[in-house]
């Protein structure tokens, strides 16, 4: 007998539920935003794209199994209670888990007293996150790289050690003070905090204020002087 497959929401896994998927709708990918043009007198439509991808539809096929009535509202109550977008993984997709949201309703039909089936829905961000690219990279040496696996710009996480500036591809961020341990340059978040969790942008110049990528293959990160360490937590992302 095959396993029952399982998926995680916000750090609760489906079968302590009863609640069990198929993976008939998982493989979807997220769709690029862009806007068509048509363009007198020229065959075919000038393409704009907007830079950005669109948040995309997850669903899982879902079996319940036992009480049926009671883990309705038990399931309702774990997915409807989390905030905002949380980690989402499932057993089809070992090595990556999405930033997922759960906003709809669910609707079970019994197949008999102690069964039913249903739909449940995500509204997921675009593309979904590589496992690996939670792991820590210690970078010691004053010019060092850090390969990216994936076709995409990955906005990573910095913590700096020390007093000085970090480039990385060309884009530099220096600290005009230091943190109590360290500085963590969020570049997703666009913000810059202590280990204590206390803002630093205030001490902190960037580069054109453009928060550093990591591009896709090899990227180049020096440590200036004052610096004695950085940890990068690269957040690889892929569709």
């Amino acid at each position: 007998m095959a396993l029952r497959k399982t998926f995680t929401f916000n750090g609760e896994n489906s079968s302590y539920y009863g609640l069990y998927i198929s993976g008939a709708k998982v493989f979807n990918t997220t769709r690029r935003s862009y806007t068509k043009v048509p363009v007198p007198s020229r065959n075919g439509d000038f393409i704009q794209s907007d830079n950005r991808y669109e948040n995309q539809v997850y669903q899982y096929e879902a079996f319940l199994f036992g009480d049926v009535e009671r883990k309705t509202d038990d399931i309702a109550s774990w997915l409807l209670s989390a905030k905002g977008y949380c980690r989402l993984e499932d057993d089809y997709h070992p090595d990556f888990y999405r930033k997922a949201f759960f906003g709809e309703n669910m609707e079970y039909e019994l197949t008999d007293l102690i069964g039913g089936t249903g739909v449940i829905t995500f509204d997921c961000k675009p593309g979904k996150w590589l496992k690996s690219g939670e792991h820590i990279v210690t970078i010691t040496e004053a010019n060092s790289h850090i390969f990216n696996p994936t076709k995409f710009d990955a906005e990573p996480i910095i913590r700096i050690y020390g007093k000085g500036s970090v480039t990385i591809n060309g884009y530099t961020v220096t600290l005009d003070r230091k943190g109590s341990v360290y500085a963590e340059v969020d570049c997703e978040a666009k913000q810059v905090i202590e280990n204590t969790g206390a803002f630093m942008n205030d001490s902190v110049t960037i580069t054109n204020w453009k928060f550093p990528v990591l591009s896709p293959g090899k990227n180049t990160i020096i440590l200036g002087s004052g610096v004695t360490k950085v940890e990068v937590i690269p957040n690889w992302w892929t569709v």
